[in-house]
């Protein structure tokens, strides 16, 4: 405790938060000059390139600048910012990224965030002599440091937001309008972000107890974890995987969820030295619990990812949901090589293993941060040839996914499929080339898939009577026909107004058991059994520019109706006339409302 109070004391620059903070600032207004001034348009590949040199160069000068080695943590960030940049220039304009492009940013920053500790304990011993404790505690250090500025920066904003509520009582209000505009905010954050920084380094010693705090806290509960995590597995064999599939849609998820905070309450109790391994019992056998169900939990989610991409094919999402995957099982695989080959002293062998996975890793977030992982490439090649195989039809390809989710590739590949000799395929293929979003392209398909259903369920009467397809789209859109039991579509006798009655307005009765309740049938069902709402038959008439729903309303009325509806109610003239109209019967019985 004493040589760490000395380290801090040396470490100590007062002069630190005002140079963070500065930096921060001077980095913000540039980001805003390059990126932030039009919010409306993505940002070229050289403003890109540009912003990420100044936000990765300034983010690690920040984390690694300590007075005795200014030259070689200024040189540490330029060349990690260069590097960036250069993965950004190579990626290109954002307007061509894939839909998990975000995650080629997280790579990024991770590989950056794994690098700087290395570099601090190369500094702190004097070359490259990576000692494990020394690693470890800067890597938490900068976790910690990390969150707490982004909540110094959290506090700095409310306390803002305070001020200008104060002054707006008495009629100030230009922080208010200071906080509204996007050059503010983004210098904001910067100074902000480096001036807490400063601050928490001068505190270093402190924030390093808060990080062991915290992590004897969580070891305590290494044995709760690691108790279900082994009862899950033992109930594997009899429940089979079949029920896991079923639970969830995406199971993958959720256990590559348990493998990280397996990951990390193991290590809370491994810890970063032999002085600080967890003593109690408890705590280490849930800690080699944890350990040994690594593994097993990483190849069952192999399992469920490799299920997932045979059924449907490759997507980015699932690339990296199988990057994730082997990630945790070699995570996995060392820990578990780890207590095979030390048995007693298996948790030193995993705070070296620790430092050989951290360097791998941070080489593959590099190489997964560049187009070298050609993950969109590799998507549309595979749902191409799926399609053009036969293995899944026009109609049920996800056009909206090739289109808005598999980036440029995706595009091109649209464009030849365009002129493919199938002409489902080139209809479909030139109608998701004209969708200005992911989302028209989604609404597009869902639309079709739903009109397809509906006409598949639909009882049209007379049965000789033909659907125009503008009808048909029409009663697509109607939940009853599509996602329902189906409907019939009855047209008049001119064939100018078709009449649309849900089937599930008209049930079988269902016999109730002996001495159960007997409810009254709801109000507004048409039979008992029938749904509370939606049994209204919905009409529609053909006009002028096609099949439009009829229903009553202001919508039914044309311009110049609506002029005498308003003046006539304006006047007064409201009146109670006798009129001849028309009703729908089913078998002999009234049903909706009388219409003209």
């Amino acid at each position: 405790m004493e040589d760490e109070s000395a380290e801090a004391r040396d470490g100590q620059w007062p002069v630190r938060p005002m140079l963070l903070g500065l930096l921060g600032l001077v980095a913000g207004i540039i980001s805003y000059f390059l990126i932030g001034r039009d919010w409306n348009s993505a940002p070229t590949t050289l403003e890109l390139t540009a912003t990420t040199f100044v936000v990765v160069a300034a983010g690690l000068v920040g984390f690694t600048l300590e007075r005795r080695a200014i030259l070689s943590a200024l040189v540490f960030s330029v060349v990690w910012g260069a590097v960036a940049a250069l993965v950004a220039y190579w990626n290109g304009s954002p307007s061509g990224w894939d839909a998990m492009a975000g995650w080629r940013v997280v790579s990024l920053a991770l590989a950056a965030g794994i690098a700087a500790p290395f570099y601090q304990t190369a500094r702190d011993a004097g070359g490259m002599v990576f000692d494990y404790r020394e690693t470890h505690d800067h890597a938490w250090t900068n976790v910690v440091l990390f969150c707490a500025s982004w909540l110094f920066v959290l506090v700095v904003f409310l306390l803002l937001v305070l001020l200008d509520q104060l002054f707006r009582l008495i009629g100030i209000h230009w922080i208010g309008d200071l906080l509204g505009k996007h050059w503010f905010g983004m210098s904001y954050l910067g100074a902000a972000f480096g001036l807490g920084l400063g601050l928490l380094q001068e505190h270093v010693a402190v924030v390093r107890m808060v990080q062991r705090v915290v992590a004897r806290v969580l070891a305590v509960l290494a044995p709760v974890l690691g108790i279900g995590l082994v009862l899950f597995l033992a109930a594997l064999p009899f429940t089979g995987l079949g029920a896991l599939w079923d639970a969830t849609r995406w199971p993958t998820g959720t256990l590559l969820t348990c493998v990280v905070g397996a990951l990390i309450l193991a290590n809370g109790v491994i810890g970063n030295d032999a002085d600080q391994e967890a003593a109690a019992r408890p705590l280490r056998w849930g800690a080699l619990a944890l350990a040994l169900t690594m593994l097993p939990l990483s190849v069952v989610a192999a399992c469920a990812t490799y299920l997932r991409i045979d059924q449907y094919g490759l997507t980015p999402e699932r690339l990296w949901a199988a990057t994730f995957v082997a990630i945790a099982c070699a995570y996995g695989l060392a820990y578990l090589v780890s207590f095979a080959t030390a048995r007693a002293a298996w948790m030193a062998r995993v705070r070296t293993s620790n430092l050989w996975l951290a360097a791998g890793l941070c080489v593959l977030a590099l190489f997964l941060a560049t187009p070298l992982a050609a993950f969109q490439s590799l998507s549309t090649r595979d749902q191409v040839a799926r399609l053009q195989s036969g293995r899944i039809s026009a109609d049920k390809f996800d056009w909206a996914a090739l289109a808005f989710d598999f980036g440029e590739p995706g595009r091109k590949a649209l464009a030849r499929l365009g002129e493919s000799d199938k002409a489902e395929v080139r209809s479909a293929a030139k109608e998701a080339l004209a969708w200005k979003n992911r989302w028209e392209g989604v609404q597009e398909q869902a639309a079709s898939e739903n009109t397809q259903q509906a006409m598949a369920k639909l009882r049209v009467l007379p049965q000789d009577a033909a659907v125009p397809e503008a009808l048909q789209a029409l009663v697509g859109t109607s939940w009853p026909c599509s996602l329902g039991g189906g409907c019939t579509l009855l047209f008049s006798e001119g064939g100018s107004e078709a009449f649309l009655f849900s089937g599930s307005c008209y049930p079988a009765p269902v016999e109730q058991e002996a001495g159960a309740d007997e409810r009254r049938p709801l109000a507004s069902a048409v039979v008992e059994g029938a749904p509370p709402y939606g049994c209204e038959p919905i009409p529609f008439r053909k006009g002028e520019e096609g099949w439009v729903r009829a229903d009553q309303g202001p919508d039914r009325y044309t311009d110049a109706q609506k002029a005498r509806l308003r003046e006539g109610f304006e006047r007064g003239d409201i009146e109670i006339r006798t009129v001849e109209s028309r009703q729908l019967f089913v078998g002999g019985e009234p049903v909706g409302e009388p219409f003209e």
